[in-house]
């Protein structure tokens, strides 16, 4: 299911590629993405790895999303990407390896 965070396809795309529900499409990337956060390390961890770098590189991207109701609609409309979004922050090292990811966030 690392489809889903490379392509960011639906929960409907990915189960008729798989062949599977798109409930269990779901219960899948939830489960990965849980096995991943486990792995990656806290703030603190973080900001001492980047203490021993000579520098660290900081970017973001514009995770799209597809749907919203209710108030919360504007809160995730990126003026920058004119699209709705959840803004991601990556904190790497000078070679690219990742040192820290942000959790999703509204593009506000």
């Amino acid at each position: 299911m690392l489809v889903h965070l490379r392509r960011n396809d639906t929960f409907a795309r990915l189960a008729a590629v798989f062949g599977i529900g798109a409930a269990t499409a779901h219960r899948y990337i939830t489960e990965v993405i849980a096995l991943l956060a486990d792995r990656a390390p806290d703030l603190r961890e973080a900001m001492r790895i980047a203490q021993r770098k000579a520098f660290v590189i900081l970017d973001g991207t514009l995770a799209p999303i597809d749907r919203l109701s209710g108030l919360n609609d504007r809160l995730h409309c990126s003026g920058k990407h004119h699209r709705r979004g959840m803004n991601i922050q990556f904190l790497t090292d000078p070679n690219g390896e990742l040192i820290r990811a942000s959790s999703a966030r509204p593009d506000t």
